[in-house]
């Protein structure tokens, strides 16, 4: 089924045949690999939290890693609708922010008008489907004040370290929601970090971290879950928002920051703190 957290990659191109488009059980399956359930009268409160990233791997000077947490009833409706979506904009899957760019974007002659209306949809549809949205922001020049440029490339990089974040987030809004079950995530494939986000995501399966009930890790094409296009809408949205207004057909974006919606900067204190545990390891005293 769904390639395990730490197996080898799989090509970007290629997708396991029980989640190829011509499977009708495509959607159960994929819910399968993640929750190991499908017990009908526990669709409304097992969850999965869908993940992307924006600005991890440009000059950007905020990095975020955002999403959204579906559970299986809206999982299935909302791939649905998202697919009704796109084909009647006319918008080829899967659909990804950075294809709008002018002028060299695969969708950059969609005009301002068509953008708004397609991103209005989307917004309703995140927003009508999601448990919580959340998005976890790291400015590059804080990180590079607290990492060094060995740890940056070889141990965590801001990707990694914006995923740290997000988990932790999750664990806090999942305790105030008083759910107390493990949240698996599913991440979208390609980030050439990803070996990071797998080493943090090991070290919160350890007992200092536990209490968090960080679940599975699994790294998903996006042609094969429309929740992660929804995904790394909210991410890129996160980080616009950090920079600035929206404009030239994004406006509608804008209202993806409902009550629903979460985002958190890392503070220097948090930064800090991470820095001195993740020394620990480098030093074999600790777990992260």
């Amino acid at each position: 089924m769904v390639a395990p957290a730490h197996s080898e990659s799989r090509s970007y191109d290629a997708l396991p045949v029980c989640l190829g488009r011509e499977n009708p059980n495509r959607l159960v399956s994929l819910w399968w690999a993640m929750q190991h359930s499908d017990d009908g009268s526990r669709d409304a409160a097992i969850v999965t939290c869908y993940l992307d990233e924006s600005g991890t791997d440009d000059p950007s000077p905020t990095a975020v890693v955002g999403g959204l947490l579906l559970n299986k009833s809206g999982f299935v409706a909302f791939d649905e609708e998202w697919a009704s979506m796109l084909s009647s904009h006319s918008i080829p899957s899967p659909l990804h922010i950075k294809d709008f760019r002018r002028p060299d974007g695969r969708l950059a002659d969609v005009s301002n008008e068509a953008r708004k209306a397609l991103f209005a949809e989307a917004v309703t549809i995140v927003n009508r489907y999601k448990r919580y949205s959340l998005a976890a922001t790291i400015t590059s020049e804080l990180y590079r004040k607290y990492f060094d440029k060995e740890i940056r490339t070889q141990s965590l990089s801001i990707y990694g370290a914006c995923f740290v974040l997000c988990a932790i987030m999750n664990h806090r809004l999942a305790e105030q929601n008083k759910y107390d079950a493990r949240i698996p995530f599913l991440m979208d494939a390609g980030n050439q970090y990803a070996e990071h986000v797998r080493v943090a995501h090991a070290t919160m399966q350890t007992d200092e971290w536990k209490h968090m009930n960080v679940g599975s890790l699994t790294f998903e094409n996006d042609r094969a879950c429309n929740a992660l296009q929804a995904a790394d809408v909210i991410a890129w949205a996160s980080r616009q928002s950090v920079i600035g207004p929206f404009s030239n057909g994004y406006e509608p974006l804008a209202n993806l920051f409902n009550e629903a919606h979460v985002q958190e900067p890392f503070s220097e204190s948090e930064m800090a703190g991470l820095a001195a545990r993740l020394d620990e390891i480098r030093r074999g005293r600790s777990a992260l």
